[in-house]
């Protein structure tokens, strides 16, 4: 699973989950070749689970 920083590989709708239970886990739009955003919360988190591929997903 992707992690905070790395760059996205697949444009789509991925589910972030945090590393702590201040936060549930939600859904963010990504396109490729950005990058996963970080967590002012989590130490290590958030990581980023691909929930649906949409190539014509535009920000």
């Amino acid at each position: 699973m992707p992690k905070k920083g790395e760059a996205c590989t697949t444009t789509g709708i991925y589910k972030a989950i945090h590393d702590k239970d201040h936060k549930q886990p939600h859904e963010v739009k990504m396109v490729k070749g950005h990058k996963f955003p970080p967590c002012n919360q989590c130490e290590t988190g958030p990581t980023y689970e691909l929930v649906r591929e949409d190539p014509n997903l535009i920000r």
